[in-house]
C-alpha cells in the first residue's frame, strides 16, 4: 500500500533548511542548531540526508547520515524485500531498522512512521527555490 502510494508521487529532490530563531530571545539564530535535510524520491524508493544526530546543553552532535527507504519487492536475489536503512556515512556503519521483522511487521512499522504527525510551532519559508 504505501509503495503504491510512492510510485503515484512523482520523482523529486528537495532541500529543507531549518534553523531556530524568536522574536523573545535576539540571537538565537547564531547558536542555535540548523540543518539541511536533503531528500530523493525516485520510484518507491526514498532517501533523506542529515547531519543533525543530537543535542545535549549546548553542545551540537553532527554526523553525516542518511535514512533510505527501499523497495526492492521487485529485486531478484539478496535485494528482494523492503528496507529501512540508517547509514552513517561518518563512521561508515548502518543499521537495518526492519531486519528482524517480518514483511507485515515491516509494513505496521513504515505506516506508523509515514503517518506520524510532526509537531511545528511556526513554519516560516522564504524564498523557496523549485527547480
Amino acid at each position: 500500500k504505501i509503495v503504491e502510494k510512492l510510485e503515484k508521487i512523482p520523482d523529486f529532490y528537495m532541500e529543507l533548511n531549518w534553523e531556530f530563531n524568536s522574536k523573545v530571545i535576539p540571537f538565537v539564530s547564531k547558536f542555535a542548531p540548523k540543518d539541511t535535510y536533503k531528500i530523493w524520491k525516485i520510484g518507491s524508493n526514498l532517501r533523506l540526508d542529515f547531519t543533525l544526530v543530537g543535542i545535549n546543553k549546548l553542545s551540537v552532535k553532527r554526523r553525516d547520515m542518511s535514512m533510505i527507504f527501499r523497495d526492492g519487492s521487485k529485486a531478484k536475489g539478496k535485494g528482494k524485500g523492503k528496507y529501512l536503512l540508517l547509514l552513517n556515512k561518518s563512521k561508515n556503519t548502518f543499521l537495518d531498522l526492519l531486519e528482524d521483522i517480518d514483511e507485515e511487521e515491516k509494513i505496521v512499522a513504515l505506516q506508523v512512521i509515514l503517518s506520524s504527525k510532526s509537531i511545528r510551532a511556526d513554519v516560516n519559508v522564504s524564498e523557496p527555490v523549485i527547480e
